[in-house]
């Protein structure tokens, strides 16, 4: 088998990996679940507020995006001198 025709298999659907969980999904899900209980008034709700606001938080640290497995390929085919 050719090279070239290994790097044409070298590709992944990232469709079908496992989706990773939404961030800030579950703290998102209770504070509105706390608003609806409580008549919608954001005052009577903190805690889940402050949850979801610390949630946010963390996810605005985090370091740039996550490289897709395709970007690793097609730097790998890249190296191996395999054009398209």
């Amino acid at each position: 088998m050719g090279l070239k025709r290994l790097a044409d298999r070298l590709k992944v659907d990232p469709k079908k990996l496992k989706k990773q969980e939404m961030p800030c999904f579950t703290e998102l899900m209770r504070f509105f679940g706390a608003l609806k209980k409580v008549g919608y008034d954001a005052d009577k709700c903190q805690a889940e507020k402050v949850a979801l606001q610390e949630a946010i938080n963390e996810m605005d640290t985090r370091k740039g995006h996550k490289d897709t497995i395709n970007y690793h390929l097609q730097r790998i085919a890249k190296d191996m001198g395999i054009r398209r």
